[in-house]
């Protein structure tokens, strides 16, 4: 099957996306400068926090019905 003859034609057809489209990006973000990127607040990976077990609930992990219900 020839290239231009593909059922998804609006796939890009694994040749990515087209080159006018990149090259009209290209040129619009280099008459403006790059804003500068704001840093975000990341607390420390090394850091641990105790967990707020105040709020907790333990509930039994297996309830067995002494008697059978079909009686």
């Amino acid at each position: 099957m020839s290239k231009g003859r593909v059922w998804n034609k609006g796939k890009h057809n694994g040749r990515g996306l087209s080159k006018k489209n990149i090259a009209a990006e290209v040129t619009d973000n280099k008459s403006q400068p790059a804003p500068a990127p704001e840093e975000s607040f990341i607390p420390r990976i090394d850091t641990v926090k105790p967990m707020n077990r105040s709020n907790w609930v333990t509930r039994p992990a297996r309830v067995v019905p002494k008697e059978p219900e079909n009686t």
